[in-house]
């Protein structure tokens, strides 16, 4: 899935509270400043983030496990986010963090 977004844009924590989903997320074009959050109760890193830049121009990609929430800011306009994800998405099942 490709998303195109302009510099400011910020996509709130989400994730999937019943089909819970592992991501995986690149920049093709542009860049983001990337967050994730531990979001599982009996984890040992509970509530703990991970930061990092991803660019075209790093070439990073991010793995997001299962129990983990996720965001991102774009930084340049028409950045282009590319998501991974093995299963279909649940609309449904989609949850944010206010």
């Amino acid at each position: 899935m490709y998303i195109l977004i302009k510099k400011g844009t910020l996509s709130g924590i989400h994730f999937q509270k019943t089909y819970k989903k592992v991501k995986i997320v690149s920049c093709t074009k542009g860049s983001i400043y990337d967050v994730i959050a531990d979001i599982t109760k009996d984890s040992k890193t509970y509530m703990k983030c991970f930061f990092v830049e991803l660019s075209n121009e790093n070439r990073k990609m991010l793995y997001i496990s299962k129990g983990f929430a996720h965001e991102f800011h774009a930084l340049e306009d028409n950045t282009e986010v590319f998501y991974r994800m093995p299963e279909f998405y649940h609309t449904e099942c989609g949850c944010g963090i206010g």
